[in-house]
């Protein structure tokens, strides 16, 4: 645990950075259940789409796959993510991470909330997609930084394989 003190306010930081990936993992597979029941949903209980305007079929369908895709990215964080232990770029990994695990709970919410309208516009899966996007985008730039900190190359044309 590190403590440390802003003015006269103390703080303590006690979390670990090697829970990122046990987080990831479980907003992963749980998203990955809710994409299962969701199609499910759809053909049980809404007649696999088959007689509703296209629209709103448009709308359960983008839904359900936004929902496949943010908790991919999860679950490919899961098996990569490599922590940073200090430094600010440790606060930046620890908003992504939360950004890409709050991605799925939008896009869920959304499916059940602003899929059976006929106006294309939806604000809370708009919002799934943007921190989903922006979490992706930090985290290749808190690595990216990582990377050139410890002196390793951010591109595969600089790789340090030989003969290549």
């Amino acid at each position: 645990m590190r403590d440390g003190q802003i003015g006269p306010v103390q703080y303590s930081v006690g979390f670990s950075m090697n829970r990122l990936r046990t987080f990831h993992l479980i907003v992963g597979v749980s998203g990955l259940i809710a994409f299962l029941l969701s199609g499910q949903y759809m053909h049980h209980f809404l007649g696999h789409l088959k007689d509703m305007s296209d629209g709103p079929r448009l709308l359960y369908r983008s839904a359900h796959i936004y929902l496949l895709f943010a908790s991919l990215l999860n679950l490919l964080l899961s098996s990569y993510l490599i922590p940073v232990s200090r430094g600010r770029a440790r606060y930046f990994q620890v908003a992504a991470s939360l950004m890409l695990m709050l991605a799925p709970a939008f896009i869920g919410f959304s499916f059940f909330s602003e899929s059976n309208v006929q106006e294309l516009f939806r604000p809370v899966v708009r919002i799934g997609i943007y921190i989903a996007a922006a979490g992706c985008i930090m985290h290749a730039f808190v690595s990216s930084i990582v990377r050139r900190k410890n002196g390793q190359s951010d591109s595969l044309l600089h790789s340090n394989a030989k003969g290549h």
